[in-house]
Formats: C-alpha cells, sequence, structure tokens
C-alpha cells in the first residue's frame, strides 16, 4: 500500500516512471538488514539482550502465539508444473530471534522417541458436557483449570492447510525477548520443554507457564527418568504459574504455584509474554501469505523492534515498577492489619496458617488419586467446570475480536453456569454431609477441599477462604519488599550497561584491512554520535532513579567498609521509610516459615 501510494502521489506531480513493487520490496529489506549489521557491528547494539536482567534473568514465561500462521500454499505459484527447483532462500537475519527448525525438531524427537505423549486430553472448549464419559474423567486425567487450555495437549489437531501455525515465546519480567521458535503442528510440551532448556541455558531461576502444575510432572517423572541431563531443569529452577492463569486452576495450585507466593519472584506476574503477544497480533494477516524466510525475516525485524523499544524506556519501566511495589506496600499494610485485628490473629500465627495451607493442598492432590465414587467423580466435573466458566470469562475480554464472539462467548457462558447449578443440585442430593452453594462454587472453594479436622488445625474457626485471603495479602506485602530490593538492582544492572557500553565505544578502533577511509570516518562518526545518545540516558536514567552524580558516573558508587567488601548503591528511600511500620523480624523468612514454591523432593506432592 505504501508503494502505491508513492506510485499516486509521483503521478500527481508529474512524474511518468513507475513504481516497480517487487523491487521497492527488496530495496526496503536490504536497507533494514544494512541498518541491523550497523547497529550490530558499529553501534554494539544487542537487541536480543535485556539489560536490566544482566546475567542471570530472573524469570523466563513462555507461552504460544496461534494466529501467527503461514499458509502451505504461500510463497508458491498457482500451477506446478512452472513451480521453482531452486533451494529455498536463506532468511537474512539466520537464527537471531527465531530457532533453528532443524535444532527444535531434533530435540522434540528425541524425546518423542522414548516418552510417550498424551494423546486422549479432553478440551472443554470442544466437548458437550452432558455426553462426558464420567469414568473416563475420572481415571485418564487430573482436571486442573488447564483442561480448558489447549497448551495441557501433547497433540494438537491443527488444520492441515498451514505450515508453520504459530509462535512460541519466550520473554523476561521486562517483557524482552531473547528467543522465539516456530510451530508446525500446534503447542505441545516438547516445545515448552525446549523453551525451558533455553531458560536453564541463560541462567534463569523460575520458568512461567499455563500449565506448569502438569508439565511439572510430567518434565520430572518422564523426561528426567529417561534424559538424565534435563534433570537440573526440575531440580535447580523454580516453576510457576502466571497470575492471571492461576485463577483458572484448582485450590493445590493457588497454593503450590502461586508467584505471589513464591519467595523471590518478586511482583513479577509470569504474563509479561502477553504484553508480546499484543503487538504481533497485529501482523496475523499478512504474515499468512509470506514465504517461509520472509516470514522469519518479518518476525525477527518485529520483535527487534519491540525489544528495542522497552531498551530504550527501561529507566522509566523500572522505576514504575518501584513505585508500583511502594504503592503495593503503603496499600496492603493497613489491610493486612484489619484482617489480623478482624480474626483476632498475630503476625508470628501467619507463617503457620500458610504451612497448613500447603499441606492441605497435598492432602487435596492425594485424595484424587484415591477417591473415585460416583460423588467423587461429579465433584470433578464440577470443578472443571468452575474451570471452564473462568477461562470462558478471561477469554471474553481478552480473546473476543467483536461483539458477535463476545455474544457467542457469554451464551457459552450461561450454558455452563446451567449445567453448574444442575451439577450442585445432584451432589447436594447424592451427599448432605457437605452440600455445596453455587457462591462457593463461583469462587472456586469447595467444601469437600475445604473440610478440615480440628485436630488438624491450630485455627479450626477460620474458614479455609479466609486462610487463603489473609496468607495472600501477607505474601503479596513481602513480594512487594522483594521488588523494591530487585528493582534497585535492575536498576544498577541497567546503569552498569550503559557505561560499560560508552567505554566501549570510546575505545579506539583498529581499522581493518581493505577498509576504506571514508567507511573507517563514517562508523567513527557514528560511534561519537551513539556515545552522545549514551549521555543523554545515563543523564535521564540517573534523575528518573533518584540518583545523583556528575556525568562520569564516578561519584555513583560509593565504597563502604562492609563484611562482603561489595559496593553500595545510594537511592532516594525517604518514600519507603513513610510507610515500613511493619519490622523486618516479622517478614523473616528463616525462622519459621518454609519456601512456599512447589518442594521437589515431596513425591506425595506430585
Amino acid at each position: 500500500m505504501y508503494a502505491r501510494t508513492l506510485k499516486d502521489v509521483s503521478k500527481e506531480y508529474g512524474r511518468n516512471g513507475p513504481i516497480n513493487v517487487p523491487l521497492f520490496t527488496t530495496a526496503e529489506r536490504e536497507w533494514e538488514t544494512c541498518r541491523h549489521y550497523i547497529d550490530q557491528e558499529v553501534l554494539k547494539r544487542d537487541k536480543t539482550h535485556c539489560p536490566s536482567c544482566g546475567k542471570e534473568p530472573l524469570v523466563r514465561s513462555s507461552d504460544a502465539i496461534v494466529k501467527l500462521r503461514r499458509l502451505s500454499s504461500a510463497g508458491k505459484v498457482h500451477n506446478p508444473e512452472n513451480e521453482r527447483t531452486m533451494e529455498q532462500p536463506q532468511a537474512r537475519f539466520g537464527n537471531l530471534v527465531i530457532k533453528s527448525d532443524t535444532e527444535v525438531e531434533n530435540f522434540r524427537q528425541r524425546i518423542y522417541n522414548k516418552v510417550s505423549t498424551v494423546r486422549n486430553y479432553i478440551s472443554f472448549e470442544t466437548t458437550r458436557f452432558d455426553m462426558l464419559d464420567y469414568d473416563m474423567i475420572n481415571h485418564n486425567f487430573i482436571m486442573c483449570g488447564g483442561s480448558a487450555f489447549k497448551a495441557a495437549r501433547e497433540d494438537s489437531n491443527e488444520q492441515k492447510k498451514y505450515d508453520e501455525t504459530g509462535l512460541v515465546v519466550s520473554s523476561c519480567k521486562h517483557c524482552v525477548v531473547p528467543y522465539a521458535i516456530n510451530m508446525f503442528k500446534g503447542e505441545s510440551w516438547t516445545h515448552t520443554a525446549f523453551m525451558h532448556n533455553e531458560a536453564m541455558k541463560s541462567n534463569a531461576k523460575f520458568f512461567c507457564y499455563d500449565v506448569v502444575c502438569q508439565y511439572w510432572k510430567w518434565m520430572k517423572t518422564k523426561v528426567a527418568r529417561h534424559f538424565p541431563e534435563y534433570r537440573n531443569l526440575t531440580s535447580e529452577m523454580t516453576g510457576i504459574l502466571p497470575i492471571m492463569h492461576k485463577n483458572a486452576h484448582q485450590l493445590p495450585c493457588k497454593i503450590l504455584w502461586n508467584p505471589r507466593w513464591t519467595t523471590g519472584m518478586g511482583l513479577t506476574g509470569g504474563e509479561e509474554h502477553e504484553q508480546v503477544f499484543s503487538k504481533l497480533y497485529l501482523y496475523a494477516y499478512v504474515l499468512k501469505h509470506m514465504a517461509k524466510h520472509n516470514r522469519n525475516d518479518f518476525l525477527t525485524l518485529a520483535i527487534l523492534y519491540w525489544n528495542w523499544g522497552k531498551i530504550e524506556n527501561m529507566h522509566f519501566l523500572l522505576r514504575k515498577k518501584l513505585e508500583k511495589a511502594r504503592k503495593e506496600i503503603k496499600q496492603g499494610t493497613p489491610k493486612l492489619e484489619k484482617l489480623l485485628e478482624t480474626h483476632n490473629l498475630v503476625y508470628n500465627d501467619l507463617p503457620l496458617i500458610h504451612k497448613e495451607l500447603e499441606t492441605k493442598a497435598k492432602a487435596i492432590l492425594d485424595q484424587r488419586k484415591t477417591k473415585k465414587t460416583t460423588v467423587d467423580t461429579l465433584r470433578r466435573m464440577l470443578e472443571g467446570l468452575h474451570a471452564y466458566l473462568k477461562t470462558t470469562s478471561i477469554s471474553i475480554s481478552k480473546e473476543a475480536e467483536n461483539s458477535k464472539s463476545r455474544t457467542k462467548l457469554r451464551r457459552v457462558l450461561t450454558e455452563t453456569k446451567r449445567k453448574a447449578l444442575e451439577t450442585i443440585e445432584l451432589i447436594n442430593s447424592k451427599d448432605t454431609t457437605l452440600p455445596i452453594s453455587y457462591e462457593d462454587f463461583n469462587e472456586g472453594v469447595f467444601p469437600w477441599e475445604t473440610v478440615l479436622d480440628r485436630d488438624d488445625t491450630h485455627f479450626p474457626t477460620l474458614s479455609l477462604a479466609d486462610k487463603y485471603n489473609i496468607v495472600d495479602c501477607w505474601m503479596l506485602l513481602k513480594r512487594a519488599r522483594e521488588e523494591i530490593t530487585l528493582s534497585k538492582n535492575e536498576m544498577i544492572n541497567y546503569m552498569r550497561f550503559l557505561i560499560d557500553k560508552r567505554s566501549s565505544l570510546q575505545q579506539p578502533s583498529q581499522k581493518h584491512t581493505g577498509e576504506d577511509e571514508k567507511f573507517a570516518k563514517g562508523k567513527s562518526v557514528m560511534k561519537v554520535s551513539e556515545v552522545h545518545h549514551l549521555n543523554l540516558k545515563i543523564q535521564m536514567a540517573l534523575t528518573t532513579f533518584n540518583l545523583k552524580c556528575n556525568q562520569d558516573f564516578s561519584d555513583f558508587v560509593c565504597e563502604t567498609q562492609t563484611n562482603h567488601s561489595e559496593p553500595e548503591f545510594e537511592f532516594d528511600t525517604s518514600d519507603e521509610d513513610n510507610y515500613d511500620s511493619l519490622s523486618e523480624s516479622e517478614y523473616s523468612d528463616e525462622e519459621t516459615e518454609s519456601s512456599s514454591s512447589y518442594s521437589e523432593d515431596d513425591e506425595s506432592a506430585i
């Protein structure tokens, strides 16, 4: 359209020569390639590396975007007899962002050769609830939120007319995409395992996935058994659920895989890749008709453009995260104090309540394996309806593209509520000891899971829902305090990145053999311009971070006499001191509280 518009403008001003669209497109791609090599070789810009994460990123969140498809017929002529026999052109940017398809397929095939795939998984998006086989549901799999997510399947039934059926993207907590991979059938756990392995190579501490509760079990009990080299993926990393997707999971997952309940996560929600998807969705239509190498180049440029926008505005993002953490503490502290006062509790009770919830969550998982009566089957069905209700609600706000699709989803929502009411009535008629109301169903707290013996709890007057809300508020405060520390460390990493890059550009460059003098002078001019740009970024970052120092950064680091002999960095902490009413001892992690992450050594929890 740009070329056509340019042609019309040219005609209007008296230019008779035509605009050659193929030549124009080729010239544009050559120019983008030239710009990339200038950024990479001359200006030393690495657009796949997050400067705030440094060498040890906190988290990698992975998910698939299925709208970035490419038709199998794209890039081919209509008449087979005229089809060219030349080799497929190579992508200009290689595997800079999108990993080699051969490398990914070899990894996946190696796992498939020894690990059986799950092919009997039921999707509640396409199955009538009144036609489900209850015995099949109860015996073949455990319903857990992910039953409504297509990511919880090992196989896919994507349409045959597509070659590439989507893209699996990995993102850090600052929404910078380091790598991605193509899909050719649909999302599976082997794709996630590849991304998980790449996250381990990048020294990430946490791995975030939509159905990590099921994926982690598959990875630990099946893959690690046959491939000892992958055991560290579950032993040295911690799996977490995205903050939004956890709402569609059952109570045990909300306790054991909750990012807000995981020490060291800060306020990272694990949904950062969704921001990347919101940008990539815009390219879905044009990608369908591109050749394979053009699609890879286009997506690579799109991701690099997105990453550079995040890197350029990183100082604003870090400051925003710091302010958000301070705001959470300011608002959450009186809220927690009010909850404790209402339930007649003290701060020392919080670790005990947290421990009880973890114990109960693991007991619920064990209970699902042993109880297989008719009433238990109906209860599992009701849990699946709850998960489907939540995911449908999410789809209305997130995935519905127009009023027609929203209306269709609302009808599904109404039908699901009707089926839930019928199931609740049937359960209450068969078991009067643990009746359930629609309000309990809507909140996802089921009586058969929340029942506790008085001998097993130190707080018999509190319901499981009350305990969850109190601990959740407490954990949010702890994560907010962690986020302040994490944000400051990320600010330090960002400042060091800017300073190191400026120093490398200021180093005198050696003239290469056969290099033209004008070309060498051109590179020097571009380096000087980039140094000036970095000086402005440094000054802007220092002002944004409330750090006062001179332009050469010399007084940013204040050497102090500490046991670790490490430099300390001075930040403005006046906002934190104003509302820091709780002492550190009340939030200690070492005394009475155990880690909130899923225990790797507890086989009963699996």
